[in-house]
């Protein structure tokens, strides 16, 4: 496998037309459903990892990350616990660098609508039904040769601007994962977005988080993503620090310095869902993290002004046409809190009373 050029591209231009995906010199591009796969030795068994990048089309800078520290595994050939196996999500969209297709490929993950669709199969007229069984196989393949639980990492970009972080179900498993991350964690998410592949992977039995690199089209989000996805391997023990190349604590470093003065963990506790029919358009400067006072305006659609339903921190508001989630809102935990939490593994927080308020 050769080395990865780095390059990253946004999902769609200011007028939202598609924007023109990113392309690689190694072997093209749109990429190819498994990207890579790793393991030291032929023998089975160990952990197993499986990173997805690119579940959002436009999103493929996930893809170009699980490329870089694939061509370097090739090529330094590390001593490795488990398996590692990348694939790419929506691999139609990343194509036509779009959200997705026919429907957003992150909120189909049901028991019920994966019943029906492993049952019937696909329906051609809905792309994402043939990526969702893809991606299934994969994860059904990973898992006979590696065992249960699987490891997975979920690997996006935002339309604003800000520092990575990432996203998880509120367990003490994943928290394991997160804790080698220097970066902000998110809970509460899976609560008020139905559908979302870890949500229901985690509901399996796996260990999953989502790594959100920073905004698409910055040439940061790709090193980033690359520098979690070595901690991630590190903090799963299947690699050692010293066979990070580049140096373990630098990477780690790098990450945790763009995070510097962030919350260790915020609890997600408000969607403001949107629709393409009420014209919502997000206030601009705003960025995931930051602090904003109830009522403070926050954006506007054909209703009027869009105020903060309290105060706390906003997450990943909306800068582009794709997508239904305008922004949402979060509180922070105590490290006295989250320190109880891992010592007693416990759950952080009691789940929301079924609705998108606080």
């Amino acid at each position: 496998m050769g080395s990865v050029k780095q390059e990253v591209g946004s999902g769609r231009d200011e007028d939202g037309v598609p924007a023109r995906p990113l392309t690689g010199d190694d072997d093209g591009w749109p990429p190819a459903r498994v990207l890579g796969r790793y393991r030291h030795g032929e023998g089975g068994g160990g952990p197993g990892l499986l990173v997805v990048g690119g579940l959002h089309g436009n999103e493929p800078a996930g893809v170009h990350a699980a490329r870089r520290v694939l061509a370097q595994l090739a090529e330094r050939r590390p001593p490795m616990r488990g398996e590692l196996v990348a694939i790419s999500g929506n691999w139609r969209a990343l194509a036509a660098g779009r959200r997705f297709i026919d429907r957003d490929l992150n909120r189909a993950w049901t028991p019920a609508l994966l019943s029906a669709l492993r049952r019937r199969g696909p329906d051609p007229a809905v792309s994402e039904e043939v990526e969702q069984l893809e991606i299934l196989s994969a994860i059904d393949e990973l898992e006979q040769r590696c065992g249960h639980p699987l490891r997975i990492l979920d690997l996006h970009t935002t339309s604003a601007p800000g520092a990575p972080f990432s996203g998880m179900g509120d367990s003490y498993r994943n928290r394991q994962l997160t804790s080698a991350l220097p970066i902000p964690t998110i809970i509460g998410l899976d609560e008020l977005v139905a559908g979302a592949m870890l949500a229901y992977l985690h509901d399996l039995g796996h260990v999953g988080v989502s790594i959100e690199g920073g905004q698409h089209d910055r040439p940061e989000t790709v090193d980033r993503l690359e520098a979690a996805l070595w901690l991630a391997l590190v903090g799963a023990e299947m690699l050692t620090p010293e066979h990070v190349p580049g140096g373990h604590e630098r990477r780690r470093d790098m990450l945790a310095g763009v995070c510097q003065g962030l919350p260790r963990i915020v609890d997600a506790r408000y969607r403001h869902r949107v629709n393409p029919t009420q014209g919502f358009v997000m206030d601009p400067g705003f960025s995931s993290f930051q602090r904003v006072r109830r009522g403070q305006r926050l954006a506007e659609d054909k209703r009027g002004p869009i105020r903060a339903p309290w105060t706390g921190r906003v997450l990943m508001p909306l800068y582009q046409r794709e997508g239904n989630d305008g922004f949402f809102m979060a509180r922070e935990f105590s490290r006295a809190r989250l320190w109880l939490a891992n010592l007693l593994r416990l759950p952080l927080r009691r789940p929301l009373p079924g609705r998108e308020l606080p």
